[in-house]
């Protein structure tokens, strides 16, 4: 039987989505839903956000939110990362990136179980592994490229919130590709970075 200090542990060193939200039903009802191999659900309230997103390593693959206020310290946590943030209902002002706003948690739920297709296809045959990392489509396995496995959680592109955080960002994701010879190529369209 695993221990809670073990899952814990666990959760800190795998993909995982933070869930930000002050009750914890929607933190329940993606941790009942979502295949833990995909990713480990975590929730935080505004007060906890910041512990919790630094004990996940190197940091949350995605953001789920549902709170009427964003913490103040958001925009800092987000700044320059590929991180996707989707909001259950109207999100609040001042968020420092354009979430994908679902009227329901259902809706939320049914977007976010599309990209278990991430660990079967994947992009261009280039696979989520369970937990953390990739496959190549020749089977070989690339760590260390937590940048474009973010980066494949928006199939739509990633708009960052100004031009250097963008520039920083595409060196850093052509760098993962270039140096681990993946069949992926970046796309930029100003702020918005995709993978094709």
């Amino acid at each position: 039987m695993t221990g809670n200090g073990e899952r814990q542990r666990r959760e800190s060193i795998g993909r995982t989505i933070v869930v930000l939200d002050d009750q914890p039903y929607l933190w329940a009802a993606l941790r009942q839903r979502l295949d833990p191999a995909l990713a480990y659900v975590r929730s935080a309230t505004a007060g906890e956000l910041t512990d919790v997103w630094r004990s996940c390593r190197p940091w949350p693959w995605i953001l789920v939110g549902a709170s009427p206020v964003a913490p103040t310290d958001l925009p800092d946590l987000l700044d320059g990362l590929p991180i996707v943030v989707h909001w259950v209902g109207r999100p609040p002002a001042g968020l420092p990136a354009t979430p994908s706003v679902h009227p329901d948690w259902t809706t939320l739920v049914v977007g976010l179980e599309r990209l278990r297709e991430l660990a079967h296809r994947g992009r261009n045959g280039v696979r989520l592994l369970r937990n953390r990392g990739l496959q190549t489509p020749d089977g070989r396995i690339v760590l260390g490229v937590a940048h474009l496995e973010g980066l494949m959680a928006a199939p739509d592109g990633l708009a960052l919130r100004d031009d250097g955080a963008a520039d920083r960002l595409a060196a850093r994701l052509r760098s993962e590709i270039d140096d681990n010879r993946l069949p992926l190529r970046l796309e930029r369209d100003g702020r918005l970075l995709r993978l094709a």
